[in-house]
């Protein structure tokens, strides 16, 4: 074989090998496309709100809660001592569990900072949002209080900085939890992490708490399925919707549990039944289009953040 065709023969067999990885690459991501196309199409078809734990209710800061207040010259974001009230709410009506999905990371006035915590102590069962990120950054390299980390390995994404919550609600919570989620890499969101590594220690995301605190298992126990270290939602319907036949979890405007609270505390019948909370998981989210919390997903183009059911599945 001549010489110059052997140099030039594996140079040939080189680049055709990293043409055919391109080419490769190119026809798998249309084909990752329409599979993940499909599998909306079977989210949407398949789900069923009869099928959705009971144990869930949403507590919505909704449009019509912020303009309420606005109205009475409290302006967004809100003083920390409204949350106080729900709080109050929540333990009178015996609900399980709390899961503020709202960041509670910048101080407020000490008062206010101090109403809030006072307030999570007294209720106990209270999941606290940290945010996490990807890149490092000095001002935000203290990690979470080792009490808060999952015992024995746990996969999920590497962190390298984190935002937590203030020190009172830090100390008063039962978890501190990430917020975190990533959509595919269409932009639509389909699957959540049930835990992130930070600093060497495994810590949950807010599904992974509350499935905690909702079965009093450990998240080793309860053996979500992943792939990738995150976990496929089973989205059962659309929860903010006002077709009844379609709701999915029982929701109410924040503004309406404020203002049951303050019926109680004047001693008045409230209009919102403290009954419906009884033993529930209960989510503190925003639904406001302004707060800018709303994602695609597989059952619709504008959801709140989705979040898995505190039950995570165990099968497909």
């Amino acid at each position: 074989m001549p010489k110059a065709l052997r140099i030039l023969l594996p140079l040939a067999v080189l680049l055709a090998g990293t043409g055919a990885l391109v080419l490769a690459l190119r026809l798998a991501e249309p084909m990752r496309a329409v599979e993940l196309k499909t599998l909306d199409w079977r989210s949407r078809l398949l789900s069923d709100p009869s099928r959705a734990d009971g144990r869930i209710v949403h507590v919505t800061i909704d449009q019509a809660s912020i303009d309420h207040f606005e109205a009475e010259g409290m302006y967004w974001p809100w003083p920390r001592g409204i949350y106080e009230a729900l709080l109050r709410f929540m333990k009178t009506a015996g609900a399980k569990a709390v899961v503020l999905d709202v960041l509670f990371t910048n101080p407020s006035t000490a008062e206010d900072d101090a109403v809030l915590a006072r307030a999570a102590k007294d209720f106990g069962a209270v999941v606290a949002a940290m945010e996490t990120g990807a890149a490092p950054d000095p001002r935000r390299k203290q990690p979470p209080p080792a009490r808060f980390a999952l015992e024995g390995a746990a996969e999920g994404p590497e962190r390298r900085s984190v935002r937590l919550p203030i020190p009172g609600l830090l100390a008063a919570a039962r978890f501190v939890a990430d917020t975190k989620v990533e959509p595919d890499f269409d932009g639509v969101f389909r699957r959540v992490p049930v835990a992130v590594r930070l600093d060497g220690r495994t810590y949950p995301t807010l599904p992974a708490a509350a499935a905690m605190i909702a079965t009093g298992k450990t998240l080793a126990e309860l053996a979500p399925r992943l792939v990738d270290g995150r976990m496929l939602v089973r989205f059962h319907g659309k929860s903010m919707t006002s077709d009844r036949e379609k709701k999915t979890y029982a929701a109410y405007p924040f503004g309406d549990v404020v203002l049951a609270q303050q019926s109680l505390d004047e001693k008045r019948r409230p209009a919102l039944d403290p009954s419906l909370f009884k033993d529930k998981i209960v989510f503190v989210g925003m639904s406001a289009a302004g707060l800018l919390d709303n994602h695609p997903t597989p059952i619709s183009p504008s959801c709140p953040a989705p979040r898995s059911s505190p039950r995570p599945p165990t099968t497909s």
